[in-house]
């Protein structure tokens, strides 16, 4: 016998309580579900829940019971606000919090998603929003089909990306990417069918957290051709309309910050408007 002992393995049921703030998880026969939550509802972006997803990510890619993780958010939205004071440690701070949230806690939760999951893992968008990257790097994704993919960085005055840029650029080419990532265009569903973003469009009934258990009993979505500007769906408008995000707490952030480096006055990306 060895003269040491493994150490243990944190059990489901710790790291369920563990996490229970942020992600609701739950395993049958192996299979885990995380529905990524705020308080019960749809993700409002945190430096906290920023954190939590590359620990979750982590913790679940430790445990050798687990075979298959299906990631998800919460209610008919992904992730479409933040929280009112999910920055406040951010602005307390910012030369430390934007090392550890925008850089550190940021390369984390995208290469854990690769290198911590030796599993294979089923992402499941929700409905609109973004970062949607975290779905949609999963192996297989499966997607409502009221959602609509986009990146609101640009529109906030922030160089485009924040791992969404990697994803864009990997999914759909690097044209497609820059127009998307520079334009902030609204990405439909069956638009992200015909692309190769998803594999497949569901109704909301079969999209939520135990939706990939489910999907067998629906045929998969076939592909439609892009539509004209006149025939998109009122969830593209709305996903327009709040795009990037009206009630996000970062475009008051991120002016701030630009003016600091850069107090030329005037240019549109550092006034905190938000364009059409």
């Amino acid at each position: 016998m060895s003269l040491q002992e493994f150490i243990p393995t944190p059990t489901f049921e710790d790291y369920r309580e563990s996490f229970r703030d942020f992600f609701d998880l739950q395993r049958d026969d192996g299979v885990v579900a995380a529905a990524a939550h705020t308080v019960g509802g749809p993700i409002q972006l945190s430096v906290q829940n920023h954190r939590a997803l590359g620990q979750i990510l982590k913790t679940l890619g430790a445990d050798p019971e687990n075979e298959v993780l299906i990631l998800t958010g919460s209610g008919e939205e992904f992730m479409m606000d933040s929280d009112p004071e999910g920055f406040e440690l951010e602005e307390q701070d910012l030369p430390n919090w934007a090392y550890e949230y925008a850089y550190k806690d940021g390369r984390i939760n995208i290469s854990s998603l690769i290198n911590d999951l030796e599993i294979p893992t089923i992402g499941i968008f929700n409905g609109p929003g973004f970062h949607s990257e975290i779905v949609l790097m999963c192996d297989i994704t499966l997607c409502a089909e009221d959602a609509t993919i986009f990146d609101l960085h640009y529109d906030i005055g922030s160089v485009p990306g924040d791992g969404i840029h990697s994803c864009f650029q990997e999914l759909l080419g690097v044209k497609r990417a820059a127009y998307a990532l520079l334009t902030g265009e609204a990405i439909t569903a069956r638009k992200g069918l015909e692309w190769g973003m998803v594999n497949e469009v569901l109704p909301r009934a079969a999209s939520g957290p135990s939706g990939g258990d489910r999907r067998a009993h629906h045929e998969p979505a076939s592909c439609h051709s892009p539509a004209h500007d006149s025939d998109r769906p009122a969830s593209v408008e709305e996903a327009h309309r709040r795009r990037p995000g009206r009630r996000l707490r970062h475009p008051d952030v991120w002016p701030r910050r630009q003016a600091e480096v850069d107090p030329q006055p005037g240019h549109d990306l550092r006034d905190g408007e938000v364009r059409p």
